[in-house]
């Protein structure tokens, strides 16, 4: 019996497509974590492919249970292009860490991409990871 294999004609790969590149940041107690990767050159689009959170008590202090946004934004911190947000709940332990793969938001051509708290948590530690790659000429 003959193999065939489908035809994949009309799937395009990326052009250019760069290696996956990781950028983590973890603030200091009571700050916003944010991750921003600088505008690619022109036609170049940042595809953010991963991403994790965590908040974490401080030792010493009691955390106030509450709820802390997380976004994905096609620009800098604070612009409101969102490509992906959700609420993170939190309680006086912090919050589990939560972590997303596969995800392919494509930014807009020569334009930074942030992942970010929307403000900081009370007496925690808050981290954030971020996976991406770039796509374009």
């Amino acid at each position: 019996m003959a193999s065939t294999k489908p035809a994949f004609k009309d799937v395009q790969e990326p052009r250019n497509l760069r290696a996956l590149s990781l950028s983590t940041t973890e603030s200091v107690l009571n700050s916003q974590a944010s991750v921003t990767i600088e505008a690619g050159a022109s036609g170049v689009r940042h595809v953010a492919d991963s991403f994790s959170f965590h908040v974490s008590p401080n030792a010493s202090a009691v955390l106030a249970a509450g709820t802390v946004r997380i976004s994905v934004i096609d620009g800098a911190s604070a612009a409101t292009s969102y490509l992906w947000t959700d609420v993170l709940h939190i309680d006086s332990n912090g919050a589990e860490p939560v972590s997303f793969s596969n995800m392919g938001l494509t930014g807009t051509a020569a334009t930074a991409l942030t992942v970010e708290f929307d403000g900081a948590v009370s007496t925690a530690w808050t981290s954030l990871n971020l996976g991406y790659f770039d796509v374009g000429p």
